[in-house]
């Protein structure tokens, strides 16, 4: 009996190690949702609103620093950075 316990147990130890990097452990996992960065409306910053403004050949740099303060960034330094 000893021995089937110890057998299954260590049978169990590479199955136990091999499932944690699939998602088995949920409970374990950061929660992403708390790190969104967020406009000064509190509303997310979503990247593929940043970069319709961003790649949007149709605007000059005025314009896409303004849209970008509209979304909510308020950032000076971080406008700069994406805008050039």
């Amino acid at each position: 009996m000893k021995v089937q316990r110890l057998v299954f147990t260590l049978m169990g130890i590479p199955l136990w190690l091999a499932a944690g990097g699939c998602g088995v452990f949920i409970g374990r996992m950061p929660d992403f949702s708390k790190t969104v960065e967020r406009g000064a409306n509190d509303q997310p910053l979503k990247l593929d609103d940043i970069l319709a403004i961003i790649n949007d050949n149709s605007l000059n740099a005025a314009q896409q620093r303004q849209m970008l303060r509209d979304l909510g960034i308020q950032d000076e330094r971080l406008i700069d950075a994406l805008v050039q």
